[in-house]
């Protein structure tokens, strides 16, 4: 008989470690928990892209390095209504440029200025076309296009 109630206590005992603490009450609720955290944060990701995609076609921004009586650039593209906004680097030391755009309603430009500086230019053109931007100060060598598509 001592060996039936060895056996059995054995049992019992590999019965008892078997059910562990945990119960299916107490398994469930943890997957639940961290699959509600991660539904919402999906949509967030998926929305934010889209916000700075919009402005992107309503505006454009372009540098423009004057250096060597040159700009770097020789045309430049946009959308017709589209803010435009020219940054000009002028890399010549003690040289006079500007940027300037003659445009359809007359001439867009930054101030004559000796190098180095940096400034600043925005506009917007409404009219389709093909326009021509130069440096004031040396018209021949410094000249590009901007092209201003429908």
């Amino acid at each position: 008989m001592t060996r039936l109630s060895t056996i059995l206590v054995v049992i019992a005992l590999v019965v008892a470690a078997c059910g562990g603490g945990a119960t299916p009450e107490t398994q469930a609720p943890a997957p639940q928990q961290t699959a509600a955290p991660e539904e919402p944060a999906a949509p967030e990701e998926t929305a934010a892209p889209e916000e700075p995609a919009a402005p992107e076609e309503d505006a454009v921004a372009f540098v423009v390095v004057g250096e060597r009586i040159r700009f770097d650039v020789k045309e430049l593209r946009v959308k017709a209504g589209q803010e435009v906004t020219v940054t000009f680097e002028n890399r010549d030391s003690g040289v006079p440029h500007n940027f300037a755009v003659q445009g359809p309603q007359g001439i867009i430009k930054t101030d004559i200025a000796n190098g180095p500086v940096t400034q600043t230019l925005t506009f917007t053109i409404d009219q389709p076309g093909t326009y021509q931007f130069i440096c004031e100060v040396h018209p021949t060598s410094m000249v590009g296009e901007l092209i201003v598509e429908g």
